[in-house]
């Protein structure tokens, strides 16, 4: 079989396996692989993820470079792999004094990565290069593990940063338009109620679609969710009120008719998707939401063209983090509102812009002794 017949074959299945994640969820899709293909035996270690676990960093790089990906590319795209593939290792060296490092430890989650990219001034071109060697690296040696970190991992490696070293989050005027344009979508009151939960809680689109109502905590305003790596491990995500209100009154609009109060509701149909085109019986895909967002800032007047590719659904988490943090919550308590397990994920939303550092210089009370 020649190259271009392979790499043939590989787009028709990526296209039915696209159609397929249309209609169905990526763990549906992968019991269903293994029950078809009789890989029962080899469930558990996916589930564990010990396949793609182990590699250290120079193991990785190494099978990375004898990889059909990396041999089918271009010779100048093969020469930058490799250039950067060996700056990366330097600066592992640098970090951690050895490449003998789990791969996986290093690029999840993902505050190294960023580090990396913040290390020097980088142009817009050069970090495109970068993010375009990361992205084929990581998904070409540990696929299954990028897949279970997406959004993390797509924030990351889009460039998601602007050349002050900020992460790139919509404004205020942009939020306020999103919203509004949500609601004069075919599914305005779905849309509007995404988007005022993505605002309130930071969660992440797949961590959205995910909810059922049996997820949801009214008395402690909060949202069990599958976080990250641990899809089969309940844990909460926090919400602010007024999102929460919007979230219950369309779960009222959606399914009232089916009990009395919430709680004869929770208590009897909880398996129930919150956000759902099948009547509850499964979840909408992240590629939904992702597409609906990306049609409401097509529309949006206060997102320039140049801005439209740069911001996404990930953005909405960066904004949160970025305006609680110049409001004032404390850096501890934005870290489990983010889910993040440490204080240092959030270094770069706490960075400022000269502009904001000037505003914030004029509240220093000792200036007004002068």
């Amino acid at each position: 079989m020649t190259f271009n017949q392979e790499v043939s074959k590989q787009g028709s299945a990526q296209v039915a396996i696209q159609q397929l994640l249309e209609f169905h969820n990526m763990e549906d899709l992968q019991m269903a692989a293994f029950n078809v293909l009789d890989l029962s035996g080899d469930r558990e270690a996916a589930d564990q993820g010990d396949s793609f676990q182990q590699l250290t960093v120079e193991e990785s790089l190494l099978f990375f470079y004898a990889s059909s990906k990396f041999k089918g590319l271009a010779d100048t795209s093969k020469v930058t792999y490799q250039s950067e593939g060996k700056l990366f290792g330097d600066f592992i060296i640098k970090k951690y004094g050895t490449l003998d490092v789990q791969l996986t430890e290093v690029i999840y989650p993902t505050t190294t990565l960023l580090d990396y990219f913040g290390q020097s001034d980088f142009s817009s071109n050069t970090s495109a290069k970068k993010a375009a060697f990361f992205r084929t690296f990581i998904k070409t040696v540990v696929q299954e593990f990028y897949l279970l970190n997406k959004d993390d991992f797509d924030g990351t490696l889009r460039v998601d940063w602007n050349k002050d070293g900020l992460p790139r989050f919509y404004n205020i005027e942009q939020l306020k338009e999103l919203l509004l344009l949500s609601k004069e979508t075919a599914f305005g009151f779905r849309n509007y109620t995404i988007i005022s939960v993505f605002l309130g809680s930071a969660l992440r689109v797949s961590e959205l679609v995910g909810i059922t109502l049996s997820d949801i905590d009214l008395e402690e305003e909060m949202i069990m969710v599958r976080r990250k790596r641990k899809k089969k491990k309940l844990l909460p995500a926090y919400i602010q009120r007024d999102a929460l209100h919007v979230l219950m009154k369309y779960i009222d609009f959606i399914y009232g008719h089916l009990a009395e109060d919430w709680k004869a509701l929770k208590a009897n149909y909880g398996d129930l998707y919150v956000f759902s085109s099948t009547g509850g019986e499964t979840a909408i895909t992240d590629r939904a939401v992702r597409g609906m967002v990306k049609s409401l800032a097509k529309k949006a007047k206060s997102i320039g063209d140049d801005e439209i590719e740069k911001l996404s659904v990930h953005n909405f988490r960066h904004s949160y983090a970025v305006y609680g943090i110049r409001s004032g919550i404390n850096l501890y308590a934005m870290m489990d509102l983010m889910g993040h397990s440490t204080v240092t994920s959030l270094k770069p939303y706490a960075k400022q812009s000269r502009e904001q550092i000037k505003e914030d210089m004029e509240k220093n009370p000792i200036a007004k002794l002068l």
